[in-house]
């Protein structure tokens, strides 16, 4: 007989918001075909924030008690013929499973692209002008990523196994066996919790800052051409991370404890089985990965100054300030408490008489596995390649299809 109990503790718990912004793209500036002595000038503003704000917190307490038990029989006190007492195997196999807490931010590519800016054809002695102050991540722009979580996992595993506790005491005549079956525990706590990642920028692009021209091209004499273009942009990035891990798992397998006594005439027997302890701790915890594409700080435009009239006047002031603001916090406690026990034996077999005596003894080991990482922290500015991985395998597969 064989009696098994298995019990599977899955927790999932987390929140995922995705911001993906399109670029914000501005109509070309152009300033062409104006007749002689035209007065013409362009102000152009345009300001834009982008802010992303991420928060999951967590908070599970696994509860798990799993017992499996078999033998305790009694084949006491009886005369002639045999006396056979066996009990079955017991195993008990415990899973608890918990992971959460997923932010994904990707602004794909805030930056403006302003377009192109043109002053070309006006006629002698015009007076042409383009001010430009373009906001998107070039530009007065500000890009602000915040993303925190805390989990707080508590498992308290307790897993038993036991078989035997058989006895075959005081008979009379025959022979007498006593055995009992295999114990075996299997305890399995893993727990992933905590992982940030932020795409600002597309590193696969050349044109996050918008790539935009400037021409001033063909104007006639004594013109007076300008162009002024002002970029100032700000990328403000926060990571946390905060987790508190407990575990406390007991698991004992136990199996023997068999008793012949005092049996008369016969041979008596007693064996017990084998008795095995696994127990598997696994904790992931706390990732921040964050990748701002050298693209998306600035503008990068071309700029051209040709074929335009004598004595004119052509003058390009094109100003690109970049700022990137990047804190990344990481806290973990981890607090493992695990005991695992596998017994065999404790057999007996005292005042016989007659007949022979037989007491075996299985096998028993015991193995434990516990395993931790934590506190990762990867930032990455530039068109290099960007790689962020980081183990949370259940939980990316919960969020399937929607990241």
């Amino acid at each position: 007989m064989t009696f098994k109990s298995k019990i599977t503790t899955a927790i999932a718990t987390g929140a995922v918001l995705l911001n993906a912004l399109a670029p914000f793209a501005l109509a070309d500036t152009n300033v062409t075909g104006n007749g002689a002595g035209s007065n013409n000038s362009v102000n152009q503003s345009t300001n834009q924030s982008t802010s992303v704000n991420q928060t999951n917190s967590m908070n599970v307490t696994n509860n798990v008690t799993s017992n499996s038990q078999t033998g305790g029989n009694k084949a006491d006190e009886n005369t002639g013929g045999d006396t056979n007492v066996t009990s079955g195997n017991a195993s008990t196999s415990v899973n608890v499973t918990t992971v959460g807490n997923l932010n994904k931010a990707d602004v794909s590519n805030a930056a403006a692209n302003p377009g192109d800016i043109n002053i070309s054809g006006n006629g002698a002695d015009s007076k042409n002008k383009v001010d430009a102050n373009n906001a998107g991540i070039n530009g007065d722009a500000t890009t602000s990523v915040n993303q925190e979580n805390a989990a707080s996992v508590e498992n308290n595993v307790n897993a038993n196994a036991q078989t035997g506790d058989n006895t075959g005491s005081e008979n009379t005549g025959g022979d007498t066996n006593v055995q009992s079956g295999d114990a075996n525990t299997n305890v399995s706590v893993n727990t992933a919790a905590n992982a940030n990642v932020a795409q600002i920028g597309d590193p696969n692009s050349d044109s996050n800052g918008g790539g935009g021209s400037i021409n001033i091209t063909g104007n006639g004499a004594d013109s007076r051409n300008k162009v002024e273009v002002n970029s100032d942009n700000s990328v403000a990035l926060d990571q946390a991370n905060s987790a508190e891990i407990y575990n406390s798992v007991n698991s004992n397998a136990q199996t023997g404890d068999n008793k012949a006594d005092e049996n008369t005439n016969g041979s008596s027997s007693v064996y017990s089985g084998n008795a095995g302890s696994d127990t598997s701790v696994s904790n992931l915890v706390n990732f921040n990965g964050a990748n701002v594409a050298d693209g998306s700080l600035v503008w990068n435009n071309n700029t051209t100054l040709d074929s335009n009239g004598a004595h004119s006047h052509n003058k390009v002031e094109a100003n690109n300030n970049s700022e990137v603001y990047a804190a990344q916090g990481q806290d973990a406690a981890l607090f493992n408490d695990v005991a695992s026990n596998a017994q065999t034996g404790a057999n007996k077999s005292d005042e016989g008489t007659g007949g022979s005596v037989s007491v075996g003894t299985g096998d028993s080991w015991s193995s434990n596995s516990t395993n931790n990482a934590g506190n990762v922290n990867l930032f990455n500015t530039g068109n290099t390649s960007w790689d962020a991985s980081f183990d949370l395998g259940s939980l990316l597969n919960m969020f399937q299809g929607i990241i």
